[in-house]
């Protein structure tokens, strides 16, 4: 057996599916109603959600230890997408912002828009071939900032960008394809 340092290992183990690309992927947007429709869309740039524990420290004898009690999750995703010609993706996130918490009285859209715990936003990774490799349904995801846009004369030969941050609760990762299925803590069917 080839040891880990060697070319032999990281030929068989890591060349034989090829490396991971970070410009393979894919976002759909399941926004609740009242919103905009569903959409699917390949930001210029997405960050994938991260998590981590929150943990105590325990020593009844001996070296202490420290043991995870929960999750903690990063609750932001930051995309950036190209604009078209007709601002339609700035539209498309105005509309469902909108439907959030109106722009005119103010009143709260998020409890009655049917957001639960459905993914509102799904990234999922593909290979080369385009077959998906992992799937992040995030949870309660809305967009939660568009960022200021720069514009200016000098910028003729480049071309408008939009940054949306997403906020959600929490995410569930699949190996693969989204599948939909149940919710492993609820029981509840969270088809998009």
């Amino acid at each position: 057996m080839a040891s880990v340092n060697s070319i032999e290992w990281f030929k068989n183990n890591l060349l034989r599916d090829g490396l991971s690309r970070p410009n393979r992927y894919l976002v759909r947007f399941y926004p609740q109603n009242p919103g905009p429709p569903e959409m699917e869309y390949q930001p210029e740039n997405v960050t994938l959600p991260g998590r981590s524990f929150v943990s105590v420290q325990e020593q009844y004898w001996g070296s202490p230890r420290t043991l995870p009690v929960s999750n903690v999750y990063d609750n932001n995703v930051v995309m950036t997408f190209p604009l078209s010609g007709n601002l339609a993706e700035r539209t498309y996130f105005e509309k469902w912002m909108s439907a959030m918490v109106d722009t005119c009285n103010y009143a709260q859209g998020f409890e009655k828009s049917g957001v639960g715990l459905s993914p509102t936003v799904v990234i999922q990774t593909t290979n080369t071939s385009g077959d998906p490799t992992s799937t992040y349904s995030l949870i309660e995801a809305y967009p939660s900032n568009i960022f200021p846009m720069n514009m200016g004369q000098q910028m003729m030969n480049d071309y408008s960008r939009l940054q949306v941050q997403f906020t959600y609760t929490t995410y569930r990762y699949e190996e693969g394809v989204h599948t939909g299925g149940r919710d492993e803590c609820q029981g509840d069917p969270t088809t998009p």
